[in-house]
């Protein structure tokens, strides 16, 4: 009941703060969370979802009567016009009509209403975002609902308060520095991995063992991939192979035939389906700025594997020949 009125009141706020191109297309109401569809033409700031709470809230706080009544629909029609229909064409004669404070809100509507807005208490708008083109949808929650999304998010901030041991107002700014320097952290961590990688890379070839493979711990492949490349030249003339086993991928690089023999190796102990499974001659590869083919380079993809997956096809490229597992 509290969230079918607070539906009509929150689309009056909308068309004030908005305008009137504002219409109803769709509508959804539970108990503890509703939201509204309106036709809008782009998302809502910050500012105007406070606009439209703050307008909603004041159509409330004046206690509005909420008068539900039968007319036919040609005399409802020529007193509120067709904009009645904002939940749909009613079929039938006569129409439903609730009119809240004799014309804030006058909608053709068979849903169960308050009879005064005051009894709807407050309304929280909770967020909103675009859902197809020209339609913007409205969660919000109203009444006891309102109560326990503030008492909600009032707990999130007072356990920020105690975890952080800040006030509440420095909760923002001591967010913002936290971000801040985890995303410098990342930045350094990112520069330290990259230098790793440049140093496995130089041992893998310059040492006495053909084929050298490092277990990582990365999740995804990434660096290797885009950073590994450039040291295809010094593997391919060397004669030597690089391979990284992580816990999802397996990624490799260096001589055509030192990588062809590790893959026939994997494929042999494994059963690894083939689209998870690629060999690349002719490695493309990113020297500073410029990119060099080198054509007597290749490089291995197995990606998206499982742990077991993982574990066999580094069992089996250990077998090759002069090769040596870095820890």
């Amino acid at each position: 009941m509290v969230h079918h009125s607070a539906a009509h009141v929150l689309h009056t706020a909308a068309h004030r703060v908005l305008g009137p191109h504002v219409w109803q297309a769709g509508a959804k109401k539970d108990v503890h969370l509703a939201h509204l569809d309106v036709t809008h033409y782009r998302g809502l700031t910050h500012e105007e979802e406070k606009a439209i709470e703050r307008e909603a809230n004041a159509i409330i706080r004046s206690c509005h009567r909420v008068a539900k009544y039968v007319e036919t629909k040609d005399v409802a029609e020529k007193k509120h016009g067709f904009s009645l229909y904002q939940g749909g064409v009613v079929p039938g004669s006569t129409v439903r009509v609730v009119n809240i404070g004799d014309g804030v809100d006058v909608e053709a509507c068979c849903g169960t209403h308050v009879d005064n807005t005051g009894e709807i208490g407050f309304l929280r708008l909770v967020k909103s975002n675009r859902i197809s083109d020209g339609v913007l949808r409205i969660v919000f929650c109203a009444g006891e609902a309102a109560n326990t999304f503030t008492a909600d998010q009032s707990d999130i901030l007072h356990a920020l308060q105690l975890d952080w041991s800040v006030e509440q107002a420095d909760i923002v700014p001591t967010a913002v520095r936290f971000f801040s320097g985890y995303k410098s952290f990342q930045k350094d961590v990112q520069t330290l991995r990259s230098d790793f990688l440049t140093l496995r890379l130089s041992q893998a070839a310059t040492g006495a063992a053909s084929v050298t493979i490092f277990r990582v711990t990365e999740e995804q492949p990434t660096l290797y991939i885009s950073g590994a490349t450039a040291a295809a030249p010094g593997l391919e003339s060397a004669k030597r192979a690089a391979i990284f086993v992580a816990p999802t991928f397996i990624y490799g690089i260096g001589e055509t035939a030192l990588i062809e023999s590790v893959g026939a190796a994997i494929q042999a102990a494994c059963d690894i389906p083939a689209k998870k499974f690629r060999v690349m001659k002719g490695v493309q590869a990113k020297i500073g700025s410029k990119k060099v083919k080198v054509a007597g380079a290749a490089a291995l993809q197995l990606l998206g594997l499982d742990a077991a997956s993982t574990e066999a096809a580094f069992a089996a490229a250990r077998t090759i020949p002069g090769a040596v597992v870095m820890e």
